[in-house]
């Protein structure tokens, strides 16, 4: 895991996953009529660092590949998607671009 972790101590999920699974999470989320929208703040392809694990103590940083009609925020996680809810204040979300 440290290949993929910054000097921070933020891992890396846009490394780590290389992209293996995002035309897969797609097509999902595509099947599913999960709206690919945008907010006013992050857009899809928006890069963010949040804070995740089970005791929500590790910081990461992913790319939104889709958001649903919910706001829900789509990322990539590991070998998989996953959402978060933007409003949780437990992710600490912070967009970066």
């Amino acid at each position: 895991m440290e290949e993929f972790t910054d000097k921070n101590g933020v891992i890396d999920l846009i490394k780590k996953t290389q992209g293996h699974t995002k035309e897969e999470a797609l097509k999902w989320m595509k099947d599913k009529d999960i709206d690919l929208k945008t907010t006013d703040e992050i857009t899809i392809g928006s890069i963010i660092e949040f804070t995740g694990g089970y005791h929500n103590d590790i910081r990461y940083k992913s790319e939104v590949i889709g958001i649903d009609l919910e706001g829900n925020l789509y990322l990539m996680w590991d070998c998989y998607w996953f959402s978060i809810r933007p409003n949780d204040k437990r992710r600490n979300i912070l967009k970066l671009n």
